[in-house]
């Protein structure tokens, strides 16, 4: 698909940034549209990891406030270990980072689920979703986040069916976590 960018203004530059990106792009019959303005908000790419003890039989995940979340009702979101790859790092640092980070745990093995846009409307943020297991010895911290970015995490088990009933009843309202879940129910409860 042909696409010409005219025009580039940042409109904010924080954590988050914001453009106003002019362009043209072209249509499904070949013909080039008209002029456009959309906003895009240019984002690293995310991991996920669903976290599986298969000793325990357990699905390790966190909770954590989310305050987007919490304008819709939802004060305490939990959801599978996340979060951005930093500019320079490669994908498997982050995966081991965020791991340890978040859950306290090691990992130095996982597989590849897919990969998917959270919203591709306004954000290029994409999120690699992996799988990986763990046992009780790959605990080497308490996990919780990082206190210097205000990460308050709690770090919770939980046995696969009830994951999967809380999906059903509408009390995982996270898209990553909602994903990794249903593929491990397909996956590994046959």
């Amino acid at each position: 698909m042909k696409i010409e960018i005219l025009d580039t203004d940042i409109l904010f530059d924080d954590f988050l940034k914001l453009e106003r990106i002019t362009l043209k792009h072209e249509l499904f019959d070949g013909t080039m549209s008209s002029t456009m303005e959309r906003l895009v908000i240019p984002q690293n790419d995310a991991i996920g990891v669903l976290l599986y003890d298969p000793d325990e039989d357990t699905l390790i995940l966190v909770d954590q406030f989310r305050l987007p979340a919490h304008y819709k009702g939802h004060d305490i979101v939990t959801e599978i270990v996340a979060g951005i790859v930093e500019d320079g790092e490669n994908v498997e640092d982050a995966l081991q980072r965020e791991v340890l980070e978040e859950s306290g745990y090691s990992i130095n093995n996982w597989d590849f689920i897919m990969e998917f846009y959270s919203s591709p409307g306004f954000c290029s943020e994409r999120i690699l979703l992996y799988y990986a297991e763990v046992s009780r010895e790959d605990k080497s911290e308490n996990g919780g986040g990082v206190e210097e970015e205000n990460e308050h995490l709690l770090v919770r088990e939980f046995a696969p069916e009830d994951l999967f009933e809380q999906v059903k009843s509408n009390k995982i309202v996270d898209a990553k976590t909602i994903i990794a879940l249903q593929w491990f129910e397909l996956k590994y409860r046959k």
